[in-house]
């Protein structure tokens, strides 16, 4: 495992390298999805082959265009943890995400994905609360990032 500039944060992993159960199945199906691709396609994703873990998955767009996203999907696991309803809402918006962005950035320039570890929940409802993350990005055209799946665990 590869840490970037940030404690806690993994870039070159093997699926066993997660160390949540939900993260491991849900990036082995990123893996088959991915083939030999540069990144997987959206329309390749079926969300009955990882139904379990989907309490716990947002699915957010992005625009290359102007580098910023929207909340498509919210689990429900992750909607009763927050204190209003995010789905529409810009990532950007959301208290603490200037220090996830330069992640999400780099995720977009790579084409791959990255996990994290021992991360505050500064957004929810639970002040102390920690939380693992994986976020995996989708393409709609093969080439670009233009969504990503982030699945937490807590």
């Amino acid at each position: 495992m590869v840490p970037i500039e940030e404690h806690g944060i993994f870039t070159e992993f093997e699926t066993d390298d997660i160390p949540w159960e939900d993260g491991r199945l849900l990036h082995a199906n990123w893996l088959k999805m991915k083939g030999d691709k540069t990144i997987p396609l959206k329309k390749d994703f079926h969300p009955n082959e990882v139904a379990s873990v989907l309490p716990t998955v947002m699915l957010i767009d992005y625009d290359g265009d102007n580098g910023l996203s929207c909340i498509r999907l919210i689990g429900t696991k992750l909607s009763g943890v927050l204190p209003t309803d995010i789905t529409g809402e810009g990532i950007e918006t959301l208290r603490g995400a200037q220090s996830m962005m330069p992640r999400v950035r780099w995720a977009v320039e790579n084409k791959k994905p990255y996990f994290s570890s021992n991360k505050r929940f500064v957004w929810a409802n639970a002040d102390n609360r920690e939380y693992e993350a994986l976020l995996l990005p989708l393409s709609m055209d093969g080439e670009n990032v233009s969504q990503f799946l982030i699945q937490l665990n807590f």
